[in-house]
């Protein structure tokens, strides 16, 4: 019941069409790689995102076929982050949307869930709210038993992925929250230094208030990391007061 309008985006993974149903405009994710593993992948992500229901986390529905390939129906957003921010965000802005993004990583660790795959294109722009998409190598933590076996340069951002994986060669088996938390670092920095490639991370880039959160997000040890993104979020939050308190007095 829905009609193909438009190419949207194509992928590693598979194609993103524009499409509508009752005038009301969706975004329809399409598999294209037959193998076995890739089917396995597309239909987990899906049965991922449709246990979610948070406004901060796009929502999936409706799964099919097209042409023997598997599909399923997404909310339509009108940007990604890394969009948002190449065309340039109000500090305002900025907070709001880190703060929304760990609204929506908290919600998707408390279902038990570890994103794996956290970075500017994944995460996407509807009428002023940033929500977690693209599940594809997320997992359950207790339920899930599938091991992703493909290398992380295939599927992940240099910058925003956790040493412990990059040192065992893309294996996110056992890998847990720690990876969000380092890439959500990674992605907040992106979000409050315009852009830069958290690669090269660097102090000079963002302000000083904000840099040692990021910089704690991103240790080499896991232990040495916030444990929890509410962590994270209390700390941005800190900030965000502490400055509009700055403002007030002066």
């Amino acid at each position: 019941n829905y009609t193909l309008v438009r190419l949207m985006a194509r992928g590693g993974m598979g194609a993103v069409w524009l499409v509508k149903k009752d005038e009301i405009e969706y975004a329809m994710k399409v598999c294209e790689n037959s193998d076995e593993e890739s089917l396995k992948r597309f239909h987990r992500e899906f049965r991922l995102m449709e246990c979610l229901d948070h406004q901060n986390v796009l929502k999936a529905f409706d799964f099919g076929e097209i042409d023997g390939m598997p599909c399923f129906v997404m909310e339509k957003a009108d940007c990604s982050l890394k969009q948002a921010v190449e065309s340039g965000l109000t500090t305002k802005e900025k907070f709001k949307y880190i703060l929304q993004i760990a609204d929506g990583l908290i919600y998707v660790h408390q279902q038990g869930e570890i994103h794996r795959d956290i970075k500017p294109s994944n995460i996407l722009i509807k009428e002023g709210i940033a929500k977690v998409a693209d599940f594809g190598i997320s997992r359950f933590i207790d339920r899930d038993t599938t091991t992703i076996t493909t290398t992380t340069e295939r599927f992940t951002s240099w910058g925003y992925t956790a040493p412990e994986v990059k040192e065992e060669d893309g294996n996110f088996r056992d890998a847990l929250h720690s990876i969000d938390i380092f890439a959500f670092g990674s992605l907040a920095y992106f979000v409050f230094s315009d852009g830069s490639d958290p690669a090269y991370f660097s102090y000079k880039q963002v302000t000083s208030d904000l840099f040692p959160i990021f910089s704690k997000c991103r240790e080499y040890e896991v232990k040495d990391r916030y444990q929890s993104i509410e962590s994270i979020k209390l700390a941005i939050q800190s900030v965000k007061t502490a400055r509009s308190r700055y403002k007030t007095l002066s």
